[in-house]
């Protein structure tokens, strides 16, 4: 009975914790400028990961090490074999943690993050030996389900199975992060909104060990793969299909020692643009959707992320 209570402060601490990190934003910032406990809590938003490692270290007890991640130093949190990070909504332990944005998981160099459909690095512990994982950002948040991140004018919606990755125009981080999640606006006084809009585009990724015989390099198999398609045919550098519902359209097809790239020349179908790439061990398919389609209408980024992975695994 008294090691169970001993552990209850800590426990306590680290659900706080992570409570915090799942409902604050991350602002980007170079240092930590000693706002009070208080005051970050009252601002409702963390201005940078040293600010953000302190106030949990703080609320929970937790010891500050040394770490990398988004593309440098990164403060990591531990106790108790776990270890708890700014921007990351889990402590990691022995066993894997599922998270609203993904699922992790730690070895002996760090903590791995599988999102998006594969299983990446994402932070290191200690020093790193190379060049960390990841990329700076404007602002980090989070969702029910996913992440969201803004950098250099672009929204990027981030769940365990795939990326949808929208414009930051003032009206949209209004409507998606202010109106949407109830960030405070404050929050985002130093993320670069977008001047223009530009095509919503999904992403997914797939290992390349279970794609079978590199059939991913046949852009036409793709095609024929997806189940709106009934029909395909190459001419000349050129795609050809039929849709489901009869109509007609043709791709452009340039095709690279990485992959390949399809867009959209004549008819009407929902994806404008796609192109698949190898990288390292790693498949990605990038999609631009068409402008008559929304990503963040209810429930349609799901079915994008499953349509496309099942086009993968299909042609796998």
């Amino acid at each position: 009975m008294s090691g169970g209570t001993a552990r209850d402060p800590l426990e306590a601490g680290i659900v706080r914790a992570l409570d915090l990190v799942r409902r604050l934003p991350l602002r980007w910032a170079a240092s930590d400028e000693g706002r009070s406990v208080d005051t970050v809590l009252e601002a409702g938003c963390f201005e940078g990961a040293e600010e953000s490692a302190r106030v949990l270290s703080t609320v929970a007890a937790l010891e500050i090490v040394e770490g990398g991640g988004f593309g440098g130093t990164w403060p990591l949190l531990q106790a108790s074999g776990r270890v708890l990070a700014p921007g990351m909504p889990a402590a990691v332990g022995a066993a894997s943690s599922r998270a609203v944005d993904g699922e992790y998981r730690r070895d002996g160099e760090g903590i791995w993050r599988e999102a998006v459909g594969v299983d990446e690095a994402f932070l290191t512990i200690g020093e790193p030996r190379a060049a960390p994982p990841g990329a700076e950002f404007e602002l980090l948040c989070f969702g029910e389900t996913e992440r969201y991140t803004v950098r250099a004018g672009v929204l990027e919606i981030e769940d365990l199975f795939g990326l949808l990755a929208v414009p930051a125009t003032a009206d949209l981080l209004d409507r998606v992060l202010v109106r949407g999640r109830r960030l405070k606006p404050e929050a985002l006084s130093s993320v670069r909104a977008a001047e223009h809009a530009k095509p919503q585009v999904v992403e997914v990724r797939r290992p390349l060990a279970l794609s079978a015989k590199a059939r991913w390099r046949d852009a036409e198999a793709f095609l024929a793969a997806r189940a709106d398609i009934a029909s395909t045919r190459s001419r000349g550098g050129r795609v050809e299909i039929i849709g489901a519902d009869k109509a007609a359209s043709m791709f452009a097809l340039e095709e690279h020692e990485e992959g390949w790239r399809l867009t959209l020349q004549k008819g009407r179908y929902p994806l404008t643009a796609i192109h698949l790439e190898q990288r390292s061990t790693t498949l990605h398919v990038r999609a631009a959707l068409a402008d008559w389609i929304d990503g963040l209408a209810p429930g349609v980024r799901g079915r994008l992320f499953f349509d496309l992975r099942s086009d993968l695994v299909t042609l796998g």
